[in-house]
């Protein structure tokens, strides 16, 4: 019995839609719990104390810190996750 090869089909696979990406949040309120994810790769816990709006776009004010000993970031939208 003989095998016969068989050959792929030239077919062109259907292109499937593109969607554009989600604009990241820019609207916390203050007070609201975020997580900001820092240049080396750890994400830190917050309440976020004020948005700051700029020609170049938004900054998220986050206290990392406590009441008492405050550490203030300033931090694009894409770069903070509410939780």
């Amino acid at each position: 019995m003989a095998t016969t090869k068989k050959t792929p089909s030239k077919k062109t696979p259907a292109k499937k839609a593109v969607t554009p990406a989600a604009k990241p949040r820019s609207d916390y309120k203050q007070g609201a719990r975020v997580k900001v994810k820092r240049i080396d790769g750890k994400e830190y816990g917050g309440f976020v104390t004020r948005v700051k709006k700029t020609q170049t776009g938004a900054f998220i004010v986050v206290n990392i810190g406590t009441k008492n000993v405050p550490i203030v970031i300033e931090a694009r939208p894409a770069k903070v996750r509410g939780y």
